[in-house]
């Protein structure tokens, strides 16, 4: 098995990760499409377990037919699977349409935004996105406002290894994952004006029984954006007994990471444009929760633990 079953055209690297059983470091995989057979170099295969293997890929920019082809050498099998590799989107497609016909449940990298196309265009090319960049005009205090978009992706985890292979100067930028609903539900704009303390109870949380959702929710979240780290505990009980005594269901996400090898579940509150809002919000707070010294962090830094390249 395969993930994600499919991928979109592009020449810049991506990731796919094989279920199995019995990888090892001589593990070998061999790639096929028209015409075309490679057998990938050990740098581009990763062994997370012996039933999880991880491969970076540059597809080019046509659609085709893959096959991956995986040998153990210590018993002499292969073991084969095939995925499909489509255009990002038709070149008969405005941005609108593109961003309208995406799947609600996938995310996209939100890179730039700015009042004129130039400098849009220059960053496109500086880092070579025109495989799957779409540039979305919209209006903001009455003048042209453009976003620019790159790609779609079937996961969180996919988005986050493809910002990970951007060029370092693009990853400074920080790059904001989003998933389409949010952008489909309304469209990009850009706030000028300093906007007012959100409070939590309007943020929209997740069911807290589903940390996938909860998870899926973070990864939406602009990452110059502030949060009040509540509570970190080893134990998700923990976390949901402190939402039931406190009354906070609805108003608080959590996420899990690791800490020494250790299961680490971190609670959320609120959403804020800045660090003061957010120091200014703890001020508000019940005093039962005040007293536990809620810290003041960005999305970034959640994003940071929550990727996968940052576990253990």
């Amino acid at each position: 098995r395969i993930e994600p079953d499919g991928l979109t055209a592009s020449s810049q690297s991506q990731s796919i990760t094989l279920h199995g059983k019995n990888f090892g470091p001589d593990t070998q995989v061999t790639l096929s499409w028209s015409g075309h057979k490679k057998q990938l170099p050990k740098s581009r295969i990763h062994v997370d377990s012996d039933s999880k293997l991880r491969i970076e890929l540059v597809t080019g920019q046509q659609a085709d037919n893959w096959q991956i082809s995986v040998t153990d050498p210590a018993q002499g099998k292969v073991s084969s699977t095939t995925f499909k590799v489509t255009t990002a989107k038709p070149a008969t497609q405005t941005a609108t349409q593109w961003l309208s016909a995406q799947p609600a449940q996938n995310y996209t990298l939100q890179l730039l935004g700015s009042h004129s196309m130039t400098p849009l265009n220059k960053y496109i090319e500086q880092y070579q996105l025109q495989d799957q960049a779409v540039v979305y005009q919209t209006t903001h205090a009455g003048k042209d406002w453009y976003v620019l978009f790159y790609g779609s992706f079937t996961s969180a985890q996919q988005a986050q290894q493809v910002v990970e292979h951007l060029p370092k100067a693009a990853r400074a930028n920080k790059p904001w994952m989003r998933n389409f609903a949010s952008i489909q539900s309304s469209p990009p704009k850009a706030s000028v004006k300093k906007p007012a303390v959100l409070a939590a109870k309007k943020t929209g949380t997740p069911d807290p029984n589903n940390i996938e959702a909860q998870e899926a929710w973070l990864w939406t979240q602009d990452p110059s954006h502030y949060t009040l780290q509540l509570l970190g505990t080893q134990n998700i009980d923990n976390i949901k007994q402190f939402i039931q005594q406190h009354q906070l269901r609805g108003k608080v996400v959590y996420y899990h990471t690791q800490r020494d090898k250790q299961d680490w579940y971190a609670l959320l509150y609120g959403v804020y444009p800045n660090n003061d809002d957010a120091k200014t919000a703890v001020g508000t707070l019940p005093s039962t929760i005040k007293k536990l010294s809620p810290w003041v962090r960005n999305f970034s830094s959640i994003h940071a633990e929550m990727s996968p390249a940052k576990q253990p």
